[in-house]
């Protein structure tokens, strides 16, 4: 199927989340997934489109995404429940594998315009991080297993928006992975996403002051 989805009909329409993993040498591999309703984890593409409740994809011609149509029923949200990070996270991201030259990774970082990505194994497992410094000051002909950083910031799909913030402050980041419940990378987070998330309207920051904040001066005089 190949038009905008009609949201009118009783078939929902599940969000197809991409991560381009870079493996060298010009190529890559996308990793699709969605959120499963059924099973309350998120689950390859392919593995949904067979399932008894898909009713196939969906292209929305307007925003150029693409959706997974399935009939099974919405979740039940109670009211209050603070948003869950696979909500606010972009629908896009990008990995690299530890094999990767740093020179070939760093092309890629600035071809998407990305400071840093997640190092990933061969399951999509975060073992690493690595960013521009990182590869600028990696040795000739290193490749990013020698320059990542072995720890990754991360936080899962599931959880609320404000784990997600107390993690990016506890080691200081503006990016951490997400992962899914087998632990593979399906997103990334930035401190901006989740800024951006509190400021829209409707959210808790915009609803409290009636719009944006007025701008404040930091480093006077208390």
């Amino acid at each position: 199927m190949n038009h905008a989805p009609d949201r009118s009909n009783l078939d929902r329409h599940l969000e197809i989340r991409t991560v381009q993993v870079i493996t060298g040498r010009g190529r890559s591999v996308t990793l699709s997934s969605v959120r499963c309703p059924v099973r309350s984890r998120s689950a390859p593409v392919e593995e949904c489109a067979h399932c008894g409740s898909s009713a196939g994809l969906a292209q929305d011609v307007l925003t150029r995404g693409e959706w997974l149509c399935c009939r099974s029923p919405e979740p039940v949200e109670r009211p209050g429940d603070e948003a869950a990070v696979r909500a606010v996270m972009p629908r896009s991201a990008m990995a690299v594998r530890p094999v990767v030259g740093c020179a070939t990774a760093a092309a890629a970082l600035r071809a998407r315009g990305q400071p840093g990505a997640p190092v990933v194994d061969g399951d999509g497992r975060p073992i690493g991080w690595v960013g521009e410094p990182e590869l600028l000051r990696a040795r000739p002909g290193a490749r990013v297993a020698d320059a990542m950083v072995r720890f990754v910031p991360s936080v899962s799909e599931a959880a609320p928006l404000s784990r997600a913030a107390a993690v990016l402050a506890a080691h200081g980041a503006d990016r951490l992975a997400v992962v899914s419940s087998d632990g593979a990378v399906i997103g990334v987070l930035s401190a901006l996403d989740v800024v951006a998330w509190l400021a829209a309207p409707g959210a808790p920051l915009a609803s409290e002051g009636g719009g944006a904040p007025e701008p404040r001066a930091w480093g006077g005089a208390s």
